[in-house]
Order: structure tokens, then C-alpha cells, then sequence
């Protein structure tokens, strides 16, 4: 083995777990959970959690609502009161874009229409976030058949993951809203 290839293959050792750790260490909180649900609720006084365990039926309806896969029966709704007015709903959730994972909450209006869209933490590389300009085509949306990338939800060039994984997550708060608040 030649130095030079020896002094390869020892770089390679030294420095390839930190190159490969590089996609990890881009990861960034924005919001921490009070922090998001202050910036939901910025009139409350207080905030109440709900926190759901959904039946095998529950869970299908909400599948089959949202077109998209309910990983887990627990999910949690956050209530917000101004004296005793509900202002509204909030939802926070973890999903996988590409590789990794972005978290984000979804605001609703009592009625359950999406009012506001936010990313708490983003673990993918950043030229991969959704701009806060193309969340905001969520607002004031309810849950229907168009309610996709490509029809009423503009697509993101060379970001389409996190475009469908957006979509699905907000598509699956709207489901999860009906089936467990607006039924009852």
C-alpha cells in the first residue's frame, strides 16, 4: 500500500463519522412546546390538554378521511380559552419527510378549519423547509379530496417529500379534528 493511499484510508477513518453525522447536526428547534402554544393561543388564559385514545374504529375513520397512515392510537389536542371562549384547537406531530424527521403544529378554528400552520423542528437539511409563505396556503383549509400537492396545495420545487409529508400531516390533524371533537 502506497502513503498515499495510507494516508487516505487514515483520513477516511478519521473524518468519514463526521461527514456522515453532518445531515444529523443541521437539525433546529424554532419553537419549543409553550413557545408554539403561546404563539396559537396569543390571547389565552388558559390552555387545556386533551389527549385521546383512539378506537380500531376511530383510527380507520381518521385513515380513511385523511387518505394517509395513523401510526399510533395516542394523539393529544391542545384547547385554548380566553375566559371561558374556546379560541380555538392546536396539534402538534412528528412525521418523516425524507430521512428524518420534521415537527409541527397545526392551529384550528372551533369549527375545525385549519387557521395557522408552523414548523417547531426541522431535522432535514434546510434547503428542504417549507417557507412560512407556503404553509400559509393551509389556512382557513378543511379537510376534502383536493387538499393535495398539485390541486389546491402548490407543490415546492425540489422539495416535494416535504410538500406530501406536510400535506398528509395536516390532512391527518383535520381527520383526527372531525372524528374525535366535531363527533364527539
Amino acid at each position: 500500500m502506497t502513503n498515499k493511499l495510507k494516508l487516505a484510508a487514515a483520513l477516511l477513518v478519521i473524518f468519514a463519522p463526521h461527514y456522515l453525522m453532518a445531515d444529523r447536526c443541521m437539525a433546529e428547534v424554532f419553537y419549543a412546546q409553550d413557545e408554539a402554544l403561546e404563539l396559537a393561543f396569543p390571547e389565552h388564559n388558559r390552555i387545556e390538554k386533551q389527549t385521546f385514545v383512539m378506537t380500531g374504529a376511530q383510527k380507520e375513520e381518521v385513515e380513511k378521511a385523511a387518505k394517509v397512515r395513523i401510526e399510533s392510537n395516542l394523539f393529544t389536542f391542545y384547547k385554548g380559552y380566553k375566559e371561558d371562549q374556546l379560541l380555538g384547537y392546536a396539534a402538534i406531530d412528528t412525521h418523516m419527510v425524507r430521512s428524518m424527521t420534521e415537527t409541527f403544529m397545526v392551529v384550528l378554528t372551533p369549527e375545525g378549519a385549519s387557521l395557522k400552520t408552523v414548523i417547531l423542528a426541522f431535522n432535514e437539511p434546510p434547503e428542504y423547509i417549507a417557507s412560512q409563505r407556503w404553509l400559509d396556503q393551509f389556512n382557513g383549509k378543511n379537510l376534502d379530496n383536493r387538499l393535495w400537492p398539485g390541486q389546491e396545495i402548490h407543490g415546492i420545487v425540489g422539495s416535494t417529500l416535504t410538500a406530501n409529508a406536510m400535506t398528509a400531516g395536516v390532512r391527518k390533524i383535520l381527520a383526527l379534528h372531525k372524528v374525535l371533537i366535531s363527533k364527539g
